[in-house]
């Protein structure tokens, strides 16, 4: 991924995207292999496909547990950086759902057996403490002076489902200028097919397709962006994965994606709705843990966290414009009819105690 990021100094215009000639299209054909036959990452490719099957664990803790948590781990598994020279990965999730917010129903309802449909971004701060306030002018959102990132021209469209405590998550890269047009029903395989190498053609179709049936059957719009700092700690990414989550923020949706912005980083996302002090510690894993991961954790219980849903539930509690976003990014097609879902009782508060402030 480090070739193809280059530096943002504070917001800017739109990025340049690739395009390519049409080659034929990707719906149609025979029907997809089973997901445990499919498991690839293009090595060196700038638009890689990618799909995992492992359990996933979360645990909230405060920041002496983290700290602690974090020097056993470094131990036993390295500090991985996607880009040499940052430990710390900066994410924007921005989540889709129905107008009736049917897939955060689901998540609600079975934590379990739910999809999510998301778009995520990754970026590098050149001066870490610029997002903490620690120094330095403040910028018009609080945040500290003037921070300056590496950022790159793709995001990353992601189907993750979640099946008998097993997750499935399934995601290509694509050119932030033709997210829009996915989003809207156009065709963008001749893009993805252009950027791509022969080996990894068969699984990008498949997983294209799967995102192209969604669409077709959803009326998606905007739900919630959710932006963190990620630090990872794996050998292999198929493999025994933990990373640690902070500086969590919600924000409202936005009519403006990368038609305004070539990155969606925290300094031009405006005010949060919530932020918080907590950490969420995540494990990946295909199989069991090993005994001293068992021993590290004896002292922290799994919890049923969801970004997803508690930003949504957030929105949802905030009222008004805010739960809803704008519909110029929608899909053509229209979901089943249902009332919009109300704002969730004031006791439904589980995900939410000591998470966001």
């Amino acid at each position: 991924m480090g070739s193809e990021f280059r530096s943002l100094d504070g917001p800017s215009g739109d990025a340049g995207g690739a395009s390519g000639g049409a080659r034929g299209g990707a719906d149609g054909g025979p029907q997809s292999r089973p997901l445990s036959d499919v498991g690839m990452r293009a090595a060196g490719s700038a638009r890689e496909v990618q799909v995992f099957r492992r359990r996933e664990q979360k645990y909230e803790v405060g920041a002496a547990a983290a700290t602690f948590l974090r020097q056993e781990i470094a131990r036993r598994l390295p500090c991985f950086e996607f880009e040499p020279g940052h430990p710390q990965t900066y994410v924007t999730t921005i989540y889709f759902d129905t107008r009736n917010r049917e897939f955060y129903r689901q998540a609600e309802r079975n934590y379990e057996d739910n999809v999510k449909i998301r778009v995520k971004e990754y970026y590098y701060a050149f001066r870490d403490t610029a997002l903490r306030g620690e120094g330095g002018p403040a910028t018009r959102n609080g945040q500290g002076g003037a921070a300056r990132f590496k950022v790159s021209p793709t995001c990353y469209v992601e189907i993750k489902q979640r099946v008998a405590g097993i997750v499935v998550k399934k995601r290509f890269g694509l050119p932030k200028t033709h997210l829009v047009p996915l989003l809207r029903g156009e065709e963008v395989w001749p893009v993805l097919q252009e950027s791509s190498s022969n080996g990894e053609l068969d699984a990008l179709r498949e997983v294209y397709r799967e995102m192209r049936r969604y669409l077709a059957t959803y009326h998606f719009e905007i739900t919630s962006v959710v932006t963190y700092r990620r630090t990872v700690f794996q050998e292999c990414e198929a493999d025994l994965r933990v990373t640690f989550d902070d500086r969590l923020s919600v924000y409202a949706p936005s009519s403006s994606l990368y038609d305004s912005f070539e990155a969606l980083t925290v300094d031009v996302l405006g005010t949060p709705l919530r932020t918080s002090q907590r950490v969420i510690l995540e494990i990946k894993c295909p199989g069991e843990y090993p005994d001293w991961l068992e021993k590290a954790l004896r002292d922290h219980s799994t919890r049923r966290l969801s970004k997803f849903t508690t930003s949504v539930r957030l929105l949802l509690g905030a009222g008004g414009d805010a739960a809803e976003s704008p519909g110029a990014l929608s899909t053509p097609q229209s979901s089943s009819p249902e009332a919009a879902p109300p704002n969730p009782p004031a006791s439904d508060t589980e995900l939410m105690k000591g998470f966001f402030n």
